[in-house]
């Protein structure tokens, strides 16, 4: 048996325009190539894949060659995204996705503390809401992210490198009219305008559950924003409140930028992790990356609370013997 990938392209084109003419236009070669392309393709493989008595129709035998010659260029087309990968790869380079919270809290320290060694990467930071960053993971466009994994449904090609759970804490600008109280009623902290990012079912149910018990009114976010440095700015700016995991708010509770309310709200927990491909081996720059990740997040002062438990996920064990369960 004897075929190439530009036959079975070839064959597949006939398939669909159901003419040879019109599959000539549409892989841009002469109808009399695309005639000794297909007629080579039954020669290689010892089978009459079309009728000729008049529109070109796939035979019986054909029409179940056509499924298999489907699968092995779909096979081809994932083989030429890893190649590319591992191009990538060899000259230094990791495309890394952020949920709104992480970039400033966990990746940035660890790229510039691989900077700082000397062994940073060539790095893209795409910074986003969540929903779209397993398509992108899935296309070859990102090589790993991190984002808040609670939104993650059951995705079995997904592996998951789990962070320690961080309580929400809820904060506003210093002189802010709630600044400094004790035990704020919910009604008092839901009457200003929240600001946040776009929020995962299971934390908007929450919100619902919440405002619904003291206001009769559905959630709605005030303003929602993928950016959380502008978030910040609209808390320094106004009387809005917002909530993110203490590893973001830590610098800004330190310098004083803002400050934490203390609201009588059940507890909400958070848990962030990194997230690739099961089935897609980490290239030598993004697992640096990823260790170097894990590295800044176990440097950070570990948060205890209870809140929502969150399903673990197998992550494969790291060479140096930890676990990278969480």
């Amino acid at each position: 048996m004897n075929y190439s990938l530009q036959q079975l392209r070839h064959l597949v084109a006939v398939a669909e325009a159901g003419s040879l003419g019109k599959a000539a236009r549409l892989v841009h070669v002469s109808q009399p190539a695309l005639t000794k392309s297909i007629h080579k393709l039954e020669e290689g493989v010892g089978l009459q894949l079309f009728d000729r008595d008049g529109p070109m129709r796939l035979t019986a035998v054909g029409r179940e060659f056509l499924v298999r010659a489907r699968r092995l260029l779909a096979e081809s087309a994932e083989l030429s995204l890893e190649v590319a990968r591992l191009t990538r790869a060899a000259g230094g380079h990791v495309a890394v996705g952020c949920g709104p919270m992480m970039p400033e809290a966990l990746v940035a320290p660890a790229v510039a503390a691989m900077i700082g060694r000397r062994e940073a990467p060539r790095v893209t930071i795409d910074i986003g809401s969540w929903p779209g960053f397993a398509e992108l993971l899935r296309s070859g466009r990102l090589d790993f992210f991190v984002a808040n994994i609670t939104m993650l449904g059951d995705e079995p090609d997904l592996e998951i490198s789990a962070f320690p759970p961080e309580p929400l804490v809820w904060c506003a600008r210093p002189g802010h009219p709630l600044a400094g109280r004790r035990a704020i009623p919910a009604e008092e902290f839901l009457a200003y305008p929240i600001v946040g990012p776009l929020l995962p079912g299971w934390v908007d149910d929450w919100f619902q559950r919440q405002t619904g018990a003291v206001t009769g009114e559905p959630f709605r976010l005030a303003v929602t924003c993928s950016h959380y440095p502008a978030l910040k700015v609209m808390l320094h700016g106004g009387d809005c409140v917002s909530g993110a995991i203490r590893s973001v708010l830590s610098r800004d509770f330190r310098d004083g930028t803002l400050v934490p309310l203390d609201v009588a709200l059940p507890p909400l927990t958070m848990q962030s992790g990194i997230v690739w491909l099961r089935h897609r081996t980490l290239s030598p720059a993004a697992r640096a990356l990823v260790d170097g990740i894990r590295r800044h997040v176990k440097s950070l002062e570990p948060v205890q609370a209870e809140g929502r438990p969150v399903r673990q996920r197998r992550a494969p064990s790291r060479k140096s013997g930890t676990s990278s369960r969480k």
